[in-house]
């Protein structure tokens, strides 16, 4: 990761704790969230993945590789609308559904490494 990047990610987090002193009024927060997120494209533009954990009601149902999180930890699983269920595609060849519980949160994968 070169300085600028790590210098970005460094203020991301101050700003994140900054964010928690603003939640109770809304002077300011919207400015902080727009800084926030002008950081956030910048350290995505330097290739580091930034990732958020979301409500598993707003994943994507459409065939979509996601990870998702459950009793059995972190799993890289697709929506079976047939079957109504979250699978792994174990080895190309063979699909296991998901075990250990319907996940409650769901991140996108990371991009693909660009060399």
């Amino acid at each position: 990761m070169d300085k600028l990047s790590t210098e970005t990610i460094n203020k991301l987090v101050e700003n994140t704790h900054l964010l928690l002193a603003y939640q109770s009024t809304t002077d300011g927060l919207i400015e902080k969230i727009k800084e926030l997120q002008k950081l956030l494209d910048e350290v995505r533009a330097n290739g580091v993945w930034v990732y958020q954990w979301k409500p598993i009601a707003d994943a994507p149902k459409d065939g979509t590789f996601i990870l998702t999180w459950n009793s059995n930890g972190i799993n890289e699983v697709y929506w079976d609308a047939d079957n109504e269920w979250w699978y792994h595609d174990v080895d190309g060849d063979n699909v296991w559904p998901l075990r250990g519980g319907y996940p409650t949160l769901w991140a996108d994968l990371p991009p693909a490494p660009k060399e």
